[in-house]
């Protein structure tokens, strides 16, 4: 990442029982990648719980889709409410 650069804005997914990628790992680049932003777009870090690579709820997997519609409502000038 390149400091004072502007990113588009970013969804960052993640599980809180992952064994592939520890989820401090996710915390650490979110956050490096918003110290990095040099403009508005907004970079978010959603951490699925009680979810792993590969596993989640059948609730988990609709909220989480449910936020990804929402934040590309949001971006292209939708109603995300």
């Amino acid at each position: 990442m390149k400091p004072g650069t502007c990113y588009p804005a970013t969804p960052l997914l993640a599980a809180d029982h992952a064994d592939r990628v520890v989820p401090s790992q996710s915390y650490k680049f979110a956050a490096a990648l918003q110290a990095a932003q040099a403009c508005e777009s907004p970079i978010l870090l959603r951490v699925a719980p009680d979810a792993s690579h590969g596993y989640a709820s059948r609730e988990a997997r609709l909220a989480e889709r449910t936020d990804m519609w929402k934040l590309l409502m949001g971006r292209l000038g939708g109603n995300s409410s």
